[in-house]
């Protein structure tokens, strides 16, 4: 401890005291020191993606006290290193997620990144915002077929697939995590006089259809869906519509920020009913995956975390801000 820190502890906390110091963690302001460090670098790159994610803490919810709901975060995270931002907590019982990101927004003038929001977040208000400070977003128009969100909205997507042409497409097929992904994307110029009058303002240009066929190695099984997107950005070149629709396999990547978490960190499995405490964990969870995928370049977590056990040097130069 002498060597590593340069302080002698008398002897180590116990679980019970380790937890009232982590309940007098500032987190907000812990969070604010995690922004300014990781956005130097981050600021400087022209076009930046940033995904909108947001992440139920399972380990919150008191179940024996019948709770269904429980604590919640919400962050930011790079779509090209999965560095991460966190940019709000709430209750699930009592706020929503929609109302702490129109915060966020409604906190700059001006917005030099571009955003990608899944269904929740497809709405005219927030929208219309972003496009007002000069910011791109690029918004899922449907959660899924059981759960649509804009129903009229994801009527005149499906409408405009069926009668428009494309100008640009794009296909790729993907193997992994025992399975076999195709997809096949259209990208279409979004006639936004089609639809309703409250849509007007967000300046919707584009419309991203993106068909998904999955077929597990195991046992053959096949699934199917269409999603679709809608944008600000135009169509303006071939470079453009190959940033949206990496724009939108980028942001399906980055959501898996969630399970590096829950697996390598067991943070779902931390059973905490403290709302200062839970969120202060979720603080440092967040700053400690930051700094491990700056030393892991390849974003293997479950590799460095296993070099972290075996060689104390290498776990400290993982965590060290030098």
């Amino acid at each position: 401890m002498v060597n590593d820190t340069g302080f002698r502890a008398k002897k180590c906390v116990s679980y019970v005291q380790l937890g009232r110091i982590i309940e007098s963690v500032d987190y907000e302001y812990f969070n604010r020191i995690n922004d300014q460090y990781f956005k130097v670098q981050s600021e400087q790159i022209e076009g930046l993606w940033r995904a909108i994610d947001g992440k139920e803490l399972r380990g919150t919810i008191d179940g024996v006290s019948g709770d269904k709901r429980g604590e919640n975060v919400i962050k930011v995270v790079s779509h090209e290193d999965s560095e991460s931002q966190i940019i709000g907590f709430y209750s699930g019982k009592k706020e929503s997620e929609k109302t702490i990101v129109q915060e966020y927004f409604n906190q700059h003038d001006t917005l030099n990144s571009a955003y990608s929001f899944d269904a929740l977040h497809t709405c005219p208000v927030l929208l219309e915002s972003i496009e007002s400070k000069e910011g791109i977003y690029l918004a899922q128009a449907a959660a899924a077929a059981v759960k649509k969100n804009q129903p009229e909205l994801l009527e005149e997507c499906q409408h405009m697939v069926q009668n428009l042409p494309f100008i640009y497409d794009f296909e790729d097929l993907e193997k992994g995590h025992g399975r076999i992904e195709h997809r096949i994307a259209g990208l279409y110029a979004m006639e936004v006089s089609l639809l309703d009058e409250r849509w007007q303002s967000c300046n919707i240009q584009t419309l991203v259809a993106i068909y998904r066929k999955r077929e597990r190695t195991k046992d053959k099984k096949i699934s199917q869906e269409i999603v679709y997107f809608i944008s600000n950005k135009a169509l303006l070149t071939i470079n453009d519509g190959n940033e949206l629709y990496r724009a939108v396999r980028n942001h399906w990547s980055v959501e898996s920020d969630n399970y590096v978490k829950d697996v390598n960190l067991g943070e779902d499995y931390l059973k905490c009913y403290k709302t200062n405490r839970s969120r202060a964990i979720a603080s440092v969870f967040n700053v400690a995956v930051n700094l491990l995928r700056r030393k892991n370049k390849i974003n293997n977590l479950r590799v460095i975390r296993e070099d972290c056990n075996f060689d104390r040097k290498y776990a400290k130069s993982c965590f060290s801000t030098s």
